[in-house]
Formats: structure tokens, C-alpha cells, sequence
């Protein structure tokens, strides 16, 4: 019977063995856990691969070479992270999601079900072109629903909010709510709907200040 998950707590070899034995996955001997790290069966990390710690990585997922997941970051059950994807801390990116060679990802960020960034302005294949990728940026406290799609180059804007099943083709703002078809600005997030941790690091800063 196949265990559900293991936690891993240092980046001894005989750790990722055992991982690979029982678990049916592969960590590369490079990768590097800088805390404890929770993992389904059958994840492959590859080489260089960085992971912060207390993250949760679910089955079947997948980290490509020269990754970076931030501390309390999830990657859930068969999502994908391509070649030099980084993600911050506190972000979660949902079931089967797949974030393209390069993507950069903030903190606190939602990054739902199925939902895929892009990185090719050009399909090069068998056309003697070089392959130039223009990933997408994804700034801290976004929120991406199930199913949308991101076009190579663009930035999701802090603190904003993707509807289920859009089409991002245009740059979203700072705290804007876009969905469709191509997707449109639909409205603007609530100024008080913003991460508790953010909200408590003002507060913070206000009675720092003398507030």
C-alpha cells in the first residue's frame, strides 16, 4: 500500500533515497530543502531545485531544473513548474496548474485549478528559429480562478483578481478584477480584501510609526 505522504526534514542523501524507494518519486541529489518539506508520491524535482521549506507538494508533481519555491509555498497534486520557475512565499499553486519556463510567482498568490501561464510569442518548431520565451509575472496577493489562460509577457498585478475560465491577453492592474474572453476590467478589488498577513504587518508598521 502506497503511503500518502512523507515529510523530509534535511537534504541527507539516504532521505531522498528512502523517498525514491517507497514513494516512487525522484529528488536529484542537488535539490536543496532549507525546512521541512511534505511530499505525495511520485514527485520528480530536478536538478538545482530550491525549496525553502514547510512547503506541501502533492502527488505526481513536478518541479523542473532551477526552480525556487518559497517558504509555506504548495505546489498540489500533478501541478508542473517548468525550467526557472520562481515562486514566493505563502502561495499555492492548485491541481494540475502549469506555470510555463520562467514564470515568476509573488507572494500570497492563488494559482488555480488548470489554470497555465505562457511564454512563446512564436511556435518555432522545425522552423530554424531560436526559441526566445517571454514568461509572465504574477505580483503578491494575485488571485488566478480555475481555467484561465496567461499570454507570454504580461504581469498580473498586485493584490488583483482573475475570473474563472479568462483569457489574459492585456497586462491587469494593480487591484482590478478582470474576467472573459478575452478578459476585460470588470470592477476593482475591495481595499480591505487583502491577505491577513499583509493587514497585520500595517498594523505593525502603524504603531511602529507612533500610530
Amino acid at each position: 500500500m502506497i503511503k500518502p505522504y512523507i515529510t523530509i526534514k534535511s537534504n541527507h542523501p539516504d532521505h531522498k533515497m528512502r523517498y525514491r524507494q517507497e514513494f516512487f518519486g525522484y529528488i536529484d541529489p542537488s535539490v536543496q530543502f532549507l525546512g521541512p518539506v511534505t511530499l505525495g508520491f511520485g514527485v520528480i524535482i530536478e536538478e538545482n531545485c530550491i525549496l525553502k521549506g514547510n512547503n506541501f507538494i502533492g502527488h505526481q508533481a513536478i518541479m523542473r531544473p532551477e526552480c525556487v519555491l518559497g517558504e509555506c509555498s504548495e505546489l498540489r497534486v500533478k501541478a508542473w513548474m517548468a525550467q526557472n520557475c520562481w515562486v514566493g512565499s505563502h502561495s499555492v499553486i492548485y491541481n494540475y496548474a502549469n506555470l510555463a519556463m520562467g514564470t515568476k510567482v509573488g507572494n500570497y498568490v492563488y494559482f488555480g485549478v488548470r489554470s497555465t501561464t505562457t511564454n512563446a510569442n512564436d511556435i518555432v518548431l522545425h522552423r530554424g528559429r531560436p526559441f526566445v520565451p517571454d514568461p509572465v509575472e504574477i505580483l503578491d496577493g494575485a488571485r488566478i480562478a480555475t481555467h484561465c489562460c496567461i499570454s507570454p509577457g504580461l504581469t498580473i498585478g498586485r493584490n488583483s483578481l482573475v475570473g474563472m475560465g479568462s483569457n489574459i491577453t492585456k497586462d491587469v492592474p494593480d487591484g482590478e478584477i478582470w474576467f472573459g474572453d478575452p478578459a476585460k476590467k470588470r470592477g476593482n478589488v475591495d481595499t480591505q480584501d487583502i491577505p491577513v498577513a499583509w493587514m497585520d504587518s500595517t498594523i505593525e508598521a502603524i504603531h511602529r510609526n507612533g500610530g
